[in-house]
């Protein structure tokens, strides 16, 4: 199903950052952790003071077992 939404999806209509955010929730239901990784990322950069955004990239990338990239979000959190 996420799949047949992933084709026939048009973000043409959403802000960049929320497009992100779509994609990000399509490929962790595909099971796609890298990319959702990347859409989180992306979306970061459109959205930075979105804390919800900033835990979830670092619980993926705990779950992803990368500790620096986990710690370096949960520091800019802080800031």
């Amino acid at each position: 199903l996420w799949e047949k939404a992933i084709e026939t999806f048009d973000g043409s209509k959403l802000p960049i950052g929320k497009r992100e955010i779509w994609l990000a929730d399509a490929s962790r239901a595909l099971g796609k952790l890298d990319q959702e990784i990347e859409h989180l990322k992306a979306a970061r950069r459109f959205m930075p003071t979105e804390v919800p955004i900033g835990l979830r990239l670092a619980s993926c990338y705990l779950e992803n077992q990368d500790l620096l990239g986990a710690e370096a979000i949960a520091e800019e959190l802080l800031r």
